[in-house]
């Protein structure tokens, strides 16, 4: 007899992948949950308070280092998902997840669990707001963003490291290429910026993006 949706949602919940369950972080949610509040604290508390009288600060150097460094990761992990499955075997209608210890089907899931960490690193886009006092780009859909991604993506690396799962960071990791090359380019000055007249096309790469998660998640 076919399981009930909830049944599904269940069972999903009550298998855990052994495979990952030494690596950092994933024992349990907890210390993950507290890398989140501790982001919230500062961005919506401490930060501000601290500097409240302060002048922001220039930093556009580790600006540079970090949007470059984006760049290089996120190359990483789009690659290695594409040449590991996306780009050779896997399918785009359906790919289920290979639990297995098959060395590739391991190799998955440690770059699903360095994507994982990638984005407690991101956090530091709203810390520079932060220290350079870019209020009005710390929106609250911003922070939502950033507090909610690294709780869902522990789940999916947790219960499911593998298969279409990996479908978002694979595109996810493609759109930062882009998207952190034109904030490395742009943090480099006026005689650089000329150039980035593409930063349309980037715009229009987002839209793509979010709305073909959005109908994914309708079907």
């Amino acid at each position: 007899m076919a399981l009930s949706f909830k049944d599904e949602v269940l069972l999903f919940f009550n298998s855990p992948d052994a495979r990952v369950a030494t690596w950092p972080l994933m024992d349990s949610p907890t210390k993950t949950v507290a890398l989140v509040i501790a982001y919230l604290i500062f961005v919506k508390v401490l930060g501000p308070a601290l500097m409240k009288n302060r002048k922001p600060f220039d930093l556009r150097l580790p600006m540079i280092v970090y949007n470059f460094s984006q760049v290089a990761v996120s190359s990483w992990i789009f690659l290695n998902l594409g040449l590991l499955g996306w780009f050779t075997k896997y399918s785009w209608r359906c790919e289920p997840i290979d639990f297995s210890n098959n060395r590739d089907a391991v190799r998955i899931a440690e770059v699903c669990w360095i994507c994982f960490l990638v984005k407690f690193y991101e956090f530091i886009d709203t810390i520079f707001f932060v220290l350079r006092k870019k209020n009005s780009q710390i929106t609250t859909l911003h922070v939502f963003h950033h507090a909610l991604v690294p709780m869902t993506v522990w789940i999916g690396i947790k219960y499911g490291a593998g298969g279409y799962n990996t479908l978002f960071p694979v595109l996810n990791s493609f759109v930062h290429v882009w998207m952190y090359l034109y904030y490395g380019l742009a943090a480099l000055g006026p005689s650089v910026q000329k150039y980035l007249w593409w930063k349309k096309y980037l715009t229009k790469l987002q839209l793509v993006f979010r709305n073909f998660i959005l109908s994914l998640c309708k079907l």
